[in-house]
C-alpha cells in the first residue's frame, strides 16, 4: 500500500483547525448535512456556471470528507484502498443517464 503520510498530515491539520474553530464536539449528522446539503451542491453550482471545477470547492469537500472520517474513527486512505480493490473486480457500464455504475450480478 503507497505512504499515506500527507493525507494523514493533512487531516490532522484539518481536525485541529475544526476542533479549534467548530468545536470538540461536533456531529457526523450535522457534518455530513453540511456536506451534502450546501458543500457538494456549492461545487455542482460552480461547475455549471463555469464549465470548470472550482479548487476552493473541491477543497471544501475534501475538508468535510476528512473531517467525517475522522468523526467516524475511519482512516481515509485505507478506506479508499479496501474500495479500489472491490471496484476494480466489478464490471462496470453506462446507465441510463451515461453514469458509469457497477453491474455486478
Amino acid at each position: 500500500m503507497p505512504n499515506s503520510n500527507d493525507l494523514r498530515i493533512i487531516q490532522r491539520d484539518i481536525v485541529k483547525w475544526a476542533d479549534d474553530t467548530i468545536g470538540k464536539n461536533r456531529l457526523i449528522e450535522k457534518t455530513l448535512w453540511k456536506l451534502v446539503m450546501e458543500e457538494i451542491p456549492e461545487l455542482a453550482q460552480a461547475y455549471n456556471a463555469t464549465g470548470e471545477l472550482d479548487a476552493g470547492e473541491v477543497g471544501d469537500v475534501l475538508i468535510l470528507v476528512l473531517d467525517l472520517c475522522h468523526l467516524a474513527k475511519i482512516d481515509p486512505a485505507e478506506a479508499v484502498w479496501v474500495k479500489m480493490d472491490v471496484n476494480k473486480s466489478r464490471k462496470w457500464a453506462a446507465g441510463h443517464s451515461g453514469v458509469m455504475s457497477h453491474v455486478d450480478t
